[in-house]
Order: C-alpha cells, then sequence, then structure tokens
C-alpha cells in the first residue's frame, strides 16, 4: 500500500499521478455528463411548445444539435488542464488546439444561424422563383462568417489581423468596382 501511495506522489512533468488521475477523471465526467446535457436540452426544448418565440426555439434547438463533439472534447479538456501544471510549450500546443476547437464551433453555429435566418426569410415570404438568390445569399454568408471566425482565431492567437483586414477591405472595395460595370451591362440586357 505504502507503494502505490509513493507512486501517486511521484512526480512526472511537474504533477504527481494523483494529479494526473484528478485531471483524467474531471476529463471523463466532462465528456459523458456534457453530451449527455445536450441530448437533454435538445429533447427538452423540443419539448416546449413554443407559445411567444417560435423563432428563438427553433434556433436554439438548431444550435443545440450542431454543438459538435469536438467542442465537448475541447471544453472537457480545458477543464482538465486546468488542474495541470504543464510545461509551457504543451500547455501552449493544447491551448492552441482548444481555441481551434471553440472558433471552429462559433463558426458552425454562425453558420447554422445564417441558414436559419435565410430559410425562415424564404418560408415566410413563399417565394420560390429566386432560389438561386437564396442559395448565393447561403454561400455569401457561409463564407463570412468562416472568414470572420477564422479572422477571430488568428487574433486570439496573437497574429496581428490588422494589415489583413485592411487588404481585404482594398481588394472588396475594388472587386465591387470592377463589378459594377458587368452588373451594369448584365442590368442593361434584362
Amino acid at each position: 500500500m505504502q507503494a502505490l501511495m509513493a507512486l501517486a506522489q511521484r512526480s512526472y512533468f511537474g504533477n504527481s499521478l494523483g494529479q494526473y488521475a484528478e485531471s483524467l477523471a474531471i476529463f471523463l465526467v466532462l465528456l459523458t455528463v456534457l453530451p449527455l446535457v445536450r441530448l437533454a436540452l435538445s429533447r427538452r426544448l423540443h419539448a416546449l411548445k413554443p407559445h411567444e418565440s417560435p423563432t428563438a426555439m427553433e434556433l436554439s434547438i438548431a444550435l443545440v444539435e450542431h454543438t459538435t463533439r469536438l467542442f465537448i472534447v475541447a471544453v472537457s479538456a480545458y477543464a482538465a488542464m486546468k488542474s495541470l501544471r504543464l510545461p509551457p510549450p504543451a500547455d501552449h500546443i493544447i491551448d492552441i488546439l482548444i481555441k481551434i476547437a471553440v472558433w471552429m464551433q462559433v463558426a458552425l453555429w454562425g453558420m447554422q444561424a445564417a441558414a436559419f435566418a435565410i430559410d425562415r426569410h424564404r418560408r415566410r415570404t413563399g417565394v420560390t422563383a429566386q432560389l438561386p438568390t437564396y442559395a448565393i445569399l447561403r454561400f455569401v454568408s457561409l463564407v463570412l462568417v468562416w472568414a470572420i471566425s477564422l479572422l477571430m482565431l488568428l487574433a486570439n492567437l496573437g497574429v496581428n489581423i490588422t494589415a489583413l483586414v485592411t487588404s481585404l477591405v482594398i481588394g472588396g472595395v475594388a472587386f465591387a468596382l470592377a463589378i459594377q460595370n458587368v452588373l451594369e451591362i448584365g442590368r442593361a440586357h434584362v
């Protein structure tokens, strides 16, 4: 028994085996509980009667159901790693991976919210003749959500994004000015 206690007190990379076991337990508990919470929340939202705000209820259901397993793993790993003292390089790499997973999930939520808003507008107006317009709008919103998410990820990783944003704005203005004549010609022929 004393050998087991001595083994648990032994230090590896600044943490005892007991601390690693505690961190693993936190990770496994969260990895088990968070999907159950997601499932319970989804069922609860489906069971509620949308009394005053059916749009908010539908959007909430869509966002909860599009929460990925990768995000749950990232949240579980983040909570588990808080109980450990890791070497700075390992801590930095884990921090980067968790930030990537979180911003990917934010982008997926944003993409789902944009698609929900576009589909809701299409259903509400009842216009079926303009389906290509809605497809283009959906694609542009998808690109915009992922671009903003990528920029936010880069900013959180310490990259100076001001020059990148400036060049994107200048490029967008140049593209708009270049396409203006093409659109005027197309509009004149219609």
